[in-house]
């Protein structure tokens, strides 16, 4: 089998052995760095508080986010997730 997939015998064994363990030769994602501050409603409430005034300021949405959705978040944050 390694031979005719041109892989290592050690890669071999260590997907028999995932699929022996888990039933699959697809191992777990591995979710790296910090979770996200903002989830996708905060998200959805920024974005409707857009809709409904275009010209708000980043700092008029930070004192929204934090009163209807009690979130302190940096300006910073806010326009990256938008």
């Amino acid at each position: 089998v390694a031979r005719s997939n041109k892989v290592g015998l050690s890669t071999v064994y260590c997907l028999q052995h995932l699929y022996r363990e888990t039933g699959t030769v697809q191992q777990k994602a591995v979710i790296v760095g910090r979770p996200r501050s903002l989830d996708a409603l905060d998200v959805a409430f920024l974005e409707s508080c857009i809709q409904r005034t275009p010209d708000i300021y980043l700092e008029e949405l930070q004192e929204e986010l934090q009163e209807a959705q009690d979130v302190f978040i940096s300006r910073t944050a806010i326009l990256r997730a938008l």
